[in-house]
């Protein structure tokens, strides 16, 4: 059953899930499937999120995460939107 588990996850582009599944506590059914897309989401996002701040040739510094507590964004334009870079293939 774990080799179905891990074929089907290759086939979908899973990279969480065939790893980690097994940890995954729920009540029910559906709870369980919830956590395991929830966690398979955050893992992705996270992911694209590192490869857009390596390719942003931003400056690094080591040990310290970006805070955008400080950073005041004009009306219309959120922190999601700037983070998905949409905008830069509307410029190309």
């Amino acid at each position: 059953m774990h080799d179905d588990i891990l074929n089907y996850a290759k086939r979908l582009k899973l990279s969480w899930i065939p790893q980690h599944y097994q940890e995954i506590e729920a009540q029910s059914q559906q709870e369980f499937l919830l956590k395991l897309v929830e966690a398979e989401v955050t893992q992705r996002e996270e992911k694209k999120l590192n490869q857009l701040l390596k390719q942003s040739t931003l400056p690094t510094v080591s040990g310290e995460s970006f805070l955008w507590d400080d950073i005041q964004l004009p009306s219309g334009i959120t922190k999601d939107f700037l983070l998905q870079g949409d905008f830069l293939k509307r410029r190309l």
